[in-house]
């Protein structure tokens, strides 16, 4: 998506309104979610292979490791185009990540269809990102432009909630989706997640094999992504949301080894756990204890 010039660009969300940037969303993106909406007109693609189409006002959402190809538009068509990468996502979101994954990995919904409120309270969203970025940069710009994002999400959230059908019975769900659904709830219930596969895997009686095959064919993510993923969710938790410090995070989430957890949130963050605290403006505040480490 960088062939055409962004209405919207910072490392975490880009929103374009070139319909010229579609041709380029063949490609699965492996760490960012894909909204797609409709303000004007009506557009059919295959998701997946399979064909999807949407209309004025309709929103498609594209999970993470998935594929929208064959794209036609109608000749009045106008939309938006939101990508938020997974990290974003699970900051925003927070605790109610756990909501959103079992909507669109465990039940697979996608098309949101809305009320009227629903359709009007979106159109607000886009005025008013469109009214941002047409105006001068003002302070905390990015800030203003995710609390924006943050909203919409829960929106969609709640439409979806809403219009979702009440869950299946264990009997009419597939053998596999039944064991996902049971991960997820089991991971999304242990406070240490910093385990190997094969401790939830025992946990639910199956073959660590077994679960990660699962784990790809519901979401077209390992397990071991999974547990990284709520586990960095933990770790961004605990470092912008607690008083604790460096090491006494690295003990609560079951990291033995605290030079290890450093390590850790450098690979996975891009910066050590004081750093991340500080680039997030929290090294002078009342609810953070002094953390910096010495060899950290």
């Amino acid at each position: 998506m960088e062939q055409y010039n962004a209405d919207y660009l910072d490392e975490n969300i880009e929103l374009r309104t070139d319909t010229r940037t579609l041709s380029y969303l063949g490609e699965a993106n492996p760490d960012a979610y894909v909204l797609i909406s409709c303000r004007e007109g009506h557009l059919q693609f295959r998701f997946n292979g399979a064909p999807i189409q949407i209309g004025k006002q309709m929103s498609f959402v594209c999970p993470p490791n998935n594929r929208m190809t064959h794209f036609l538009l109608s000749p009045d068509i106008k939309i938006a185009i939101l990508k938020i990468s997974t990290r974003m996502v699970q900051e925003l979101l927070g605790t109610y990540m756990e909501q959103w994954n079992r909507f669109f990995y465990v039940n697979q919904y996608n098309i949101q269809l809305a009320t009227d409120r629903h359709l009007k309270q979106m159109k607000y969203y886009y005025d008013l990102i469109d009214s941002k970025i047409s105006s001068e940069a003002v302070p905390y710009h990015k800030e203003i432009m995710q609390s924006i994002i943050r909203a919409m999400l829960f929106e969609i959230l709640s439409l979806i909630k809403m219009d979702a059908q009440s869950p299946q019975d264990t009997s009419e769900m597939s053998r596999s989706k039944y064991h996902f659904t049971q991960f997820l709830e089991l991971l999304s219930a242990t406070p240490v997640k910093h385990k190997p596969v094969e401790y939830y895997s025992e946990k639910l009686c199956i073959s660590a094999k077994y679960l990660s095959s699962i784990c790809k064919e519901c979401s077209h993510k390992s397990a071991r992504q999974w547990i990284d993923d709520m586990k960095d969710e933990d770790i961004r938790y605990h470092l912008l949301s607690t008083g604790l410090s460096i090491k006494e995070i690295a003990s609560k989430l079951g990291f033995e080894d605290f030079s290890f957890f450093c390590k850790y949130v450098r690979r996975h963050f891009g910066c050590s756990p004081t750093e991340y605290r500080k680039k997030n403006g929290l090294e002078n505040s009342d609810n953070v204890k002094a953390a910096t480490v010495k060899n950290e």
